[in-house]
């Protein structure tokens, strides 16, 4: 259902051109996985690399100071990823590869108590690199990031806008055919002008309906309501309470006087945000920016909201990865992770917002947060700084059981643990910005494929499309 096209845009050469000023050195991968440096002109070999192969690890070593920071791409562009080409084949590293000089995490997170705003993205752009450099997945991370955007502006959300657009189908047939039943209430029932409004009117008249379902033997009415329910429902969860009263006080008392349909008009605003990504009508720069009138929702918010319930319809009915794999928490308590250790079962999605912490300030300056050393005690590392640029907001990360991962057999999946004395939990920090989104759940498809042996609450994952779209076949045949 969620086959990944041939076509999506991934650079197909099996060879990269490494700075045609001095020798054009190209690198290939051969069948043994074993990286190999051909030098054309110029220059003479080095004797280093003479006949020799190495290790992907070592190769990262040697490469240097190429890093991927927002200084030299934009912050809401997926470096480009290493695709795989034709069988025998394994993918070629992106042109960027994670540092050798690798700073200790806890000096970065020291350097984030003094910082400007202005290294914020950078401090935690290495942080995340130095994630990936010790999970050995610094070639692979990009294009599952990338696969993650496709899954989920693509897949998740064509699959829950269908469901909205044939839910307005049942309500508007339904409507129509309430009109032939009951003729004397035909005008009342024009007076409904949107679907949004006809929907409202059903569901507030909910046992009546059941009535008329049983008067008319026509169970699938129930059934077509149940569904609009469910999908109002996980707007409503989507919207958030705060933001969307928030969004609404200024039109409350202007449409206290009006029908009550205008009430209920933010879903298909949203609905639009979500069209707008299956038809590529969306911009990567814009995933962080609140939109007012839908509450100020931001895309990425939407994105990750619509991945929670996809996940939920795969775990039901024995789990919901709602209630125990996916944490909110506002500012002004990401400076302490103790009292999440027993809301979440092995491995959670934590997002941090501003919602409820941004001071009052006559000037409308908002607070930023640097994230430190999330876990347990936590006794350093909080720092705000006062700005009118717009956050990093939300941001993900994963948080999860410390005892899972030193259990491992993966010994080098503990060499990224940040803990204190008493360990209760695990985080790994993931690429901020705009993409912040789409690296939170390719590390999350990694931790659930080889620290979960890919189940999730008892349920195989492993051949659902979420895990084999986004780790995509270059991880199953290639890297393990």
């Amino acid at each position: 259902m969620f086959t990944k096209p041939i076509g999506i845009s991934e650079p197909l050469s099996t060879t990269e051109n490494v700075d045609a000023s001095e020798s054009s050195r190209t690198r290939h991968y051969d069948s043994n996985h074993k990286y190999r440096f051909h030098w054309s002109a110029g220059k003479e070999q080095p004797s280093e690399y003479s006949g020799a192969t190495q290790n992907p690890q070592d190769i990262i070593q040697t490469l240097g100071s190429l890093t991927l920071d927002k200084r030299n791409a934009p912050s809401s562009t997926i470096a480009p990823a290493p695709v795989t080409a034709a069988a025998g084949n394994a993918p070629i590293p992106s042109a960027s590869v994670f540092k050798t000089k690798r700073r200790k995490i806890t000096e970065l997170l020291d350097q984030s108590k003094t910082s400007t705003i202005q290294n914020w993205d950078f401090l935690y752009s290495e942080l995340a690199q130095q994630l990936c450099s010790q999970l050995d997945i610094g070639l692979f991370i990009h294009q599952w990031a990338e696969s993650a955007k496709w899954f989920l502006t693509t897949a998740v959300c064509k699959e829950k806008y269908n469901a909205w657009i044939e839910s307005n189908k049942m309500i508007e047939s339904l409507v129509e055919q309430l009109k032939t039943w009951y003729p004397k209430m035909k005008e009342g029932f024009n007076k409904l002008t949107s679907t949004d409004s006809k929907s409202h009117f059903l569901l507030a008249n909910y046992r009546q309906m059941q009535q008329v379902a049983q008067d008319t033997q026509s169970p699938r009415i129930l059934e077509g309501l149940e569904k609009r329910k469910q999908l109002l429902e996980n707007l409503e969860k989507l919207m958030k309470s705060k933001t969307v009263s928030e969004a609404k006080t200024d039109e409350s008392q202007a449409s206290a006087s009006q029908p009550r349909e205008k009430q209920s008009l933010p879903y298909q605003p949203i609905m639009n945000r979500v069209e707008k990504f299956i038809k590529n009508e969306w911009k990567a720069d814009d995933l962080l920016t609140p939109y007012p009138h839908i509450g100020n929702l931001t895309d990425a918010e939407i994105l990750m909201q619509l991945f929670i319930q996809h996940m939920d319809d795969i775990l039901f009915p024995t789990a919901l990865f709602s209630n125990k794999h996916y944490l909110q928490i506002p500012l002004s308590k990401a400076n302490d992770l103790k009292f999440l250790q027993k809301s979440f079962d092995d491995i959670a999605i934590v997002c941090v917002t501003n919602q409820d912490t941004e001071p009052q300030d006559k000037n409308n300056d908002r607070y930023f947060f640097f994230f430190g050393h999330l876990v347990e005690t936590c006794t350093c590392n909080v720092t705000w700084f006062k700005t009118t640029k717009t956050p990093f907001l939300p941001y993900y990360f994963l948080i999860f059981d410390l005892a899972l991962v030193e259990k491992s057999p993966f010994k080098r999946l503990a060499s990224t643990i940040t803990t204190t004395d008493k360990k209760a939990v695990g985080t790994w920090y993931v690429q901020p910005g705009n993409s912040n989104v789409f690296y939170c759940i390719a590390l999350l498809a990694f931790f659930i494929h080889r620290v979960l042996k890919g189940h999730l609450d008892g349920i195989n994952l492993q051949q659902n499309p979420f895990l084999k779209t986004v780790l995509s076949y270059n991880f199953f045949n290639v890297f393990y």
